[in-house]
């Protein structure tokens, strides 16, 4: 029977973290309305390089990276409906809600 090191854990194990992925298609729509566009970087290749960078150093902690695809107008939509900025934090919390890892929010019951 092998001994397993401390840190060697497997990888279904790991633990999911869901990150907001953009389209080029939409990479236009979304510099109109994005709340915080004015600290993106200036180009779709780069915001995507970012994105990934971000993504490799979650799976060099052990995380398993799940990319949910946003849709600019949907996301827009679903923001106005909670009353949420369309910035990274709701872009995050979107991604999120979408595997579970944080729950919506309660809905009034009239």
């Amino acid at each position: 029977m092998s001994k397993r090191k401390l840190n060697d854990s497997p990888r279904d194990s790991a633990k999911k973290v869901a990150l907001p992925r953009l389209h080029e298609l939409h990479w236009p729509r979304w510099l109109e309305f994005a709340a915080d566009r004015e600290s993106w970087p200036a180009t779709f290749d780069d915001w995507q390089g970012e994105s990934n960078d971000r993504a490799e150093r979650l799976r060099r902690a052990d995380l398993e990276i799940v990319w949910i695809d946003l849709e600019p107008d949907s996301f827009a939509a679903w923001c106005q409906s909670r009353g949420y900025a369309t910035d990274a934090e709701s872009r995050n919390r979107f991604a999120a809600e979408q595997i579970g890892n944080i729950p919506p929010p309660e809905q009034d019951k009239d």
